[in-house]
């Protein structure tokens, strides 16, 4: 499960707002003085996600909460997002040849 803490800046009825900071490891290896995206990363913060998440929990403004997203989760979305278009551009190419003969 990947983890992140998030902080609560909206409460509605069943749901709550959370935002929470892009994490990255640049800036700590060896590297990092000379290597470019470490540069890019000094130069451009980290940006702010705000996700809206259903919940019962009683939570209020400004609590800090630990969110989570399973593997499978982040998994099964990035074979979706990457091997689709493929598919896709597959099965075309595959029409298209065969229209041709």
């Amino acid at each position: 499960m990947m983890r992140t803490l998030a902080t609560v800046t909206a409460v509605e009825k069943g749901t709550v707002t959370v935002s929470c900071q892009q994490q990255t490891s640049c800036g700590h290896c060896a590297s990092r003085n000379s290597c470019g995206t470490g540069i890019v990363t000094k130069a451009m913060p980290g940006r702010v996600h705000d996700v809206k998440i259903a919940t019962q929990s009683s939570l209020s403004i400004g609590q800090v909460v630990e969110i989570g997203l399973s593997e499978r989760s982040m998994l099964s979305s990035a074979l979706l997002i990457y091997m689709l278009p493929l598919l896709f551009f597959t099965v075309r190419q595959w029409v298209g040849a065969m229209d041709i003969c």
